[in-house]
């Protein structure tokens, strides 16, 4: 029998179940460590790779943990971005938008995700709006129903509508081919 075009699951032998349930513990215990050593981090002001990656690996087990992403912009301002030029302060933007987007792959609905994006793009010299349009176009083919995506795309427009029109008909002319 089928509900709502799934299938009825069988039930899990007592030997799946069990395995599952350690495998489960495992997880959690690792992002229970994972967390605490983020805590001592932020209490310590932290602001270097070992903490970016701490918040990496913390984002990319529970992306909606908007607390982490604050942190994360934290230390991108004040550890790496404060004295950075414009290529390497790019170069460090292009980084989170390559981060955001491959968890973005696992986790398309994820605000926070779609949010990080947004921050970095307007903290950019020359964001490249073009690709976030091409971007953000492809998240929709994979799925016309998230709305994450959908107004993320209206926010792109609406930054191309602050530009010059002839670069937006440009742009927005690239993304459809």
């Amino acid at each position: 029998e089928s509900r709502h075009g799934r299938k009825k699951e069988q039930a899990e032998s007592p030997e799946a179940l069990k395995t599952r349930e350690e495998k489960e513990t495992v997880l959690v215990r690792e992002y229970l460590t994972l967390k605490d050593s983020l805590k001592e981090i932020v209490e310590s002001n932290k602001r270097d790779n070992d903490a970016l990656k701490a918040t990496t690996a913390l984002l990319r087990k529970s992306p909606d943990y908007y607390t982490i992403w604050n942190v994360r912009r934290t230390i991108l301002k004040e550890g790496f971005l404060d004295n950075a030029d414009d290529e390497t302060a790019n170069k460090i933007y292009t980084g989170e938008l390559e981060f955001v987007q491959e968890n973005l792959r696992l986790n398309p609905k994820s605000y926070w995700m779609w949010n990080h994006r947004r921050w970095c793009l307007e903290s950019m010299s020359q964001p490249r709006w073009d690709k976030e349009l091409a971007m953000v176009g492809k998240f929709l083919e994979m799925d016309a129903r998230n709305f994450h995506g959908w107004d993320y795309r209206r926010y792109i427009i609406r930054q191309l509508d602050l530009k010059d029109k002839e670069a937006k008909d440009k742009v927005l002319e690239r993304a459809q081919s």
